[in-house]
């Protein structure tokens, strides 16, 4: 499930930018500049093929982990370690709380396809979201200006 949520997060990348230059550290530790990427494709044996801007093909062999030139993007923020407010336990299979909020800030939750599937007005402190009757899989949580990223199992 996380091989497709990447997939499918890189696929949108690449849509919305022409090319990006991407660092990719292997296991030894050893870092591979990759410029003007296009596209990149999954292999076997932590390999990732990359396509450039101008067509030709590049493999790296034992990736350990890939950077973007630009880290100002991402599928579903991740909670900043400056906030307040707390989301757990994530992932969850029936009730979610969320700690540290502040009153009537709306709270809205998301599936990744933008259906909102919950709508409530917060309570000050400790506010419970029972999500027993989702269908498994990943979800945006809104709270004020802040977006959480939750797992239903």
């Amino acid at each position: 499930m996380k091989r497709l949520l990447l997939i499918v997060f890189l696929s949108g990348l690449f849509v919305r930018m022409h090319a990006v230059n991407i660092t990719v550290v292997r296991v030894t530790n050893e870092m591979t500049e990759v410029a003007a990427v296009s596209s990149m494709r999954f292999l076997p044996g932590q390999t990732i093929q990359f396509t450039m801007a101008n067509g030709e093909k590049s493999e790296v062999s034992g990736v350990r982990m890939i950077n973007f030139e630009n880290n100002d993007f991402t599928a579903v923020e991740d909670v900043v370690a400056s906030s307040s407010i707390r989301v757990y336990p994530n992932p969850t299979a029936d009730m979610l709380i969320i700690d540290g909020a502040k009153a009537k800030q709306e709270i809205e939750m998301y599936s990744l396809n933008g259906t909102k599937v919950f709508s409530a007005q917060s309570q000050e402190g400790v506010n419970t979201i029972h999500v027993a009757e989702l269908p498994n899989g990943v979800y945006m949580l809104r709270l004020g200006n802040e977006t959480f990223k939750l797992i239903k199992e």
